[in-house]
Formats: C-alpha cells, structure tokens, sequence
C-alpha cells in the first residue's frame, strides 16, 4: 500500500511540476567604442524565458569593481504566448563604460 501510495504522489509531481513553472536566462557581452582616455564601452545583453507575464525579473547591480555607471534599458519581449500570458521570453539590454582593466561584478 505504502509503495503505491508512494509511486502515486511521484506520478503527481512529475505531471504537476512542469505546470508550476521555469525560469531561464543567459547572458553576452561586447565591446563597443574605445575612447581617447582608455575607457570601453561595453554593451550586456540578458535573454530570459519564463512561464507568466512578461517583463524584466532581474535587476543587475554592481557587486564590485568598477562597472561604471550602468545604464538599464527596459526589457524589450521577444516573444511570448500572447494575451493569455502563459510564457514569455525577453531581453534587456544594459551599457556601461568601463575606465578600468580591473574586474567587476554584475550581479
């Protein structure tokens, strides 16, 4: 009985838990122009997929180094289920100048 009602509430899960949700991203970097004083553009895009509405679920801040002043554009969708809201995939895209060769952290 036990084992049966244990192969049951798996059963469950596995049916269950791709419904509840997934969340995903990456992350690219390139550099951009490279100025007189040394400093390089660098422009970070984040992709996200998720299940839900869409929007940017991830604010980048700067842990450590020197990032520069990071400028946020608004999560631009790239695609998504469409009004009923059931996925959504996206992208953000961030730049900065960095005045260092030092390393820094986004996070």
């Amino acid at each position: 009985m036990a084992h049966g009602t244990m192969l049951l509430l798996i059963s469950l899960t596995l049916a269950v838990g791709p419904a509840v949700g997934f969340y995903g991203g990456s992350m690219a970097f390139t550099p951009g122009n490279r100025f007189p004083d040394g400093s390089v553009e660098m422009h970070f895009y984040y992709r996200q997929s998720s299940r839900g509405p869409c929007g940017s679920q991830v604010n980048w801040i700067c842990e450590s180094g020197s990032c520069g002043v990071l400028t946020n554009i608004e999560a631009m969708v790239t695609d998504s289920s469409g009004p009923e809201d059931l996925w959504c995939q996206s992208e953000v895209h961030m730049a900065t100048n960095v005045t260092t060769n030092g390393a820094f952290i986004l996070r």
